[in-house]
């Protein structure tokens, strides 16, 4: 059994952080957990994920 991720940034624009976007790894135990996960992300108008 393999570990399943994503990868994702935070989108800021106009932010005040210099250093530019967050990116952040998300690691998942299973396929089913990460599966989902990105349904979530994906069905929530708010969230903006470039991944």
């Amino acid at each position: 059994m393999g570990v399943f991720y994503a990868l994702a940034k935070e989108n800021t624009a106009g932010s005040l952080n210099s250093r530019g976007p967050n990116r952040y790894l998300v690691a998942f135990a299973s396929r089913s957990v990460a599966d989902e996960w990105w349904r979530a992300v994906q069905s929530n108008p708010l969230q903006s994920w470039p991944i």
